[in-house]
């Protein structure tokens, strides 16, 4: 097959799977021949590649697999991002009990006592004089209350997005 007769039967392939694309016909014509130009450059660029035609490349179908592969990435990732986003609300809806005893020690507390009160001097004074109980409480509703303010930032940056 002559050169031009190549391009022009990958040309065709293009035009025609391109056709059947609701997406693609909904492009302003100028961006329509752009995306038509730059898909049968790349399939030329594949077919010369492997001394072929497109018909024997199956074109149509190593574009639906391409598509197809990107969507399954993107719909896998959006879970995982999901997944990820429902845990972080989780742990912030719960009640500052449950978030005081899982997320912050009795040495976050006594760290946080150590420097909340420099005047005391000597390891551990701090947390020897006043309740730990109260320090770990009072970092367990301040991480909360930084998690949720957090949530809501990505809230509305997301609808921001939109």
């Amino acid at each position: 097959m002559r050169p031009a007769s190549r391009r022009d039967a990958i040309r065709d392939a293009v035009e025609e799977l391109l056709s059947r694309s609701g997406a693609f016909r909904s492009l302003p014509p100028e961006r329509q021949r752009e995306v038509a130009s730059n898909t049968v450059a790349v399939a030329s660029a594949m077919a010369e590649a492997e001394g072929t035609t497109v018909r024997e490349v199956d074109f149509p179908g190593f574009v639906r697999d391409l598509v197809h592969g990107t969507f399954d990435a993107i719909v896998d990732a959006s879970i995982r991002q999901m997944e990820a986003y429902a845990e972080l609300v989780a742990a912030v809806a719960q009640s500052v009990d449950r978030f005081l005893e899982e997320n912050v020690s009795d040495d976050d507390a006594r760290v946080w006592l150590d420097r909340t009160l420099p005047g005391i001097d000597g390891a551990g004074e701090a947390t020897a004089t006043l309740a730990p109980d109260a320090a770990r409480r009072s970092i367990a509703k301040t991480r909360q209350q930084l998690l949720a303010t957090m949530v809501l930032m990505g809230v509305n940056r997301a609808l921001d997005c939109e």
